[in-house]
């Protein structure tokens, strides 16, 4: 029993310090928005630990969104996430991406609303490319956990996770049109993310340029204007 435990504690603690790394490895596509990777080894630990250890790793990988977004509704989240999906792996669903699929339709989605909305006040726009972003990058990492599950059933037989010989037919089929989906699902993100910070640096630009213009008519018009040098 003492080993078990200490098994567990061990491997939580890998599993911990590689969602805060992945969380680290982020990809910005704008100002405030952007893909994490932390949630693979998440969803790995749902998949092989308990529910109580897997938020657990949630929680503790999730940290590095304080610094990232300054707000902890992202944290708050990502927890919620890996407890339903434990909890949905736990009872029969043993499809990490399905599973993280139902957490985002029926509490991820007002849960981001509430917070980003809601709560922090941001418009509607903005929210919206949240709640597209949070869940497909979720989703994307359920998938690629999935995909690091169905290579280690592969490749050993019988695997520890599961228990079976290897993969189906259609777990093969259902992963691999899944990435096809998401990947085409995520170009329109980067898309429009590239094309929000292009609008916004012009803004900035422009409206840097009409203070510098002010500045400067003040300068010359005012009479005991005088350049030290």
């Amino acid at each position: 029993m003492i080993s078990i435990d200490r098994k567990t504690l061990a491997l939580s603690a890998i599993f911990a310090l590689l969602a805060w790394t992945g969380n680290w490895l982020n990809m910005p596509l704008f100002y405030g928005v952007d893909f994490i990777f932390g949630s693979i080894a998440v969803m790995l630990a749902a998949a092989v630990l308990g529910p109580v250890a897997t938020t657990g790793i949630a929680a503790t990988g999730g940290l590095y969104t304080l610094a990232l977004w300054n707000q902890p509704y992202a944290l708050i989240t990502f927890t919620a996430e890996a407890l339903t999906v434990a909890l949905l792996y736990r009872r029969g669903l043993r499809n990490l991406i399905l599973a993280d699929l139902v957490f985002w339709i029926f509490l991820g989605l007002p849960l981001i609303l509430l917070f980003y909305h809601g709560i922090i006040g941001m418009e509607w726009q903005s929210t919206l490319l949240v709640a597209l972003k949070q869940p497909l990058n979720g989703l994307f990492n359920a998938l690629i956990a999935g995909i690091i599950l169905l290579s280690v059933q592969t490749a050993f037989r019988p695997t520890m996770l599961t228990g079976r010989f290897r993969p189906s037919l259609f777990e093969l089929l259902f992963h691999v049109l899944l990435c096809s989906i998401l990947l085409a699902g995520a170009i329109p993100i980067i898309v429009e993310s590239n094309a929000q910070r292009n609008r916004h640096e012009a803004f900035m630009l422009n409206r840097l340029e009409q203070i510098a213009q002010r500045a400067a008519a003040d300068i010359s018009f005012a009479p005991d204007a005088e350049i030290k040098t």
